[in-house]
């Protein structure tokens, strides 16, 4: 039996929008057991059929080696909210090509690996963070994914806040205009250059500013109910606060948890560290 431990996800980071993010301390664990039929077991019902994103993954890894597939047993543990913003299907993709790998004797060589995981998820923001572990900024050009790692001060923690109500990528998607003005393009290039060295830093108030967003987030925020008194609190309280991913989760950075006792707010708190090994064959 293959036993494979995949952290949560959290992209953009504010300006950094379907180019940065990083990896958190909340896993869904996969199990692959050789046996005769293909079976799923532990998904949700509507995810427990051929479109089943782990399978998916899996099969593909063998139709891309051209070499027979292996049938098998998938179970998931799960303890990533779906569709919350925090790369549940990054890690379904990643479980389900890294369960391959190791099914087919480690065939595949990183870089493969890394492309496999992009072309399945469409961008790479996700899944390298699932991956690698650690903040991943990323680009795709063409068919070449290059990524480069940055270190985070250890003093910085990180809350999520899941509302009790999700929003599909798509339909956050939907919601972004198609063309930015100059000044929205500068603004984004003035608030994500210094990004990384600030999260080196740890500095709680420069992160406050920097991290703020005007691409997705004035778009998005709407969409979550009292999101954006959430993130109205934090800024007064010089405490950067953005919305994970495509939402409904926000991400709350602080030097202590208890910073967000007096939060108004009765949603469920996550708290959580950085992820510094990525997936992880058990």
């Amino acid at each position: 039996m293959i036993k494979i431990k995949v952290p949560a996800t959290t992209a953009n980071l504010g300006p950094g929008f379907d180019t940065l993010g990083l990896a958190l301390s909340l896993y869904n664990y996969f199990t692959f057991e050789k046996q005769e039929h293909y079976e799923l077991n532990g998904f949700l019902s509507c995810y427990d059929g051929k479109d089943n994103l782990v399978l998916k993954a899996y099969q593909k890894v063998f139709s891309f080696l051209q070499v027979e597939e292996i049938p098998c047993k998938i179970s998931i543990e799960q303890h990533i909210p779906l569709c919350g913003g925090l790369g549940s299907s990054a890690t379904c993709i990643v479980g389900g090509v890294l369960g391959a790998h190791v099914m087919s004797s480690f065939k595949l060589t990183q870089e493969q690996i890394i492309e496999l995981c992009v072309t399945l998820e469409g961008h790479p923001d996700n899944v390298l963070p699932c991956l690698l572990g650690g903040l991943v900024s990323s680009l795709k050009e063409k068919k070449k994914i290059s990524y480069f790692t940055f270190p985070v001060h250890p003093s910085l923690c990180f809350t999520i806040l899941e509302p009790p109500f999700s929003i599909e990528t798509k339909e956050a998607r939907k919601v972004l205009p198609k063309t930015y003005t100059l000044e929205e393009v500068i603004y984004t290039i003035e608030h994500l250059f210094p990004l990384s060295k600030a999260l080196e830093e740890g500095n709680l108030e420069v992160l406050s500013t920097l991290m703020k967003d005007v691409l997705h987030e004035p778009y998005r925020l709407p969409l979550i109910k009292q999101g954006k008194e959430i993130q109205t609190w934090c800024r007064e309280h010089h405490l950067p606060c953005v919305i994970s991913g495509s939402g409904a989760s926000m991400l709350v950075l602080s030097n202590s948890f208890n910073e967000l006792k007096e939060l108004p707010i009765s949603w469920k708190k996550y708290e959580l560290t950085i992820d510094h090994q990525g997936a992880t064959v058990l």
